[in-house]
């Protein structure tokens, strides 16, 4: 199991850890049971949908991951910027 653990450790802004968490035992068992609940389901991505839009960008992201390791933010700053983020 993979857990996030949060802290900012430079370029990926997260550190992932093999343990489990150690601290707010009570929050982690309410959120894993939570998720146990949540359903994903692949849709096929139709042209000119948010869908096909979100497909895209992770497509983008993943492979700038591949090529250049990690990164902040698979869209561009302008673009960022644009949106006030």
């Amino acid at each position: 199991m993979r857990s996030c653990v949060g802290q900012d450790t430079g370029q990926d802004g997260i550190e992932i850890s093999a343990d489990p968490p150690a601290e707010n035992l009570d929050l982690w068992a309410q959120v894993s049971a939570a998720l146990k609940a949540v359903r994903i389901v692949p849709t096929a991505a139709v042209a000119g949908t948010p869908v096909a839009f979100a497909t895209a960008w992770a497509e983008l992201a993943r492979d700038k991951a591949k090529a250049t390791g990690g990164f902040r933010s698979a869209i561009p700053k302008p673009n960022l910027a644009k949106a006030g983020v």
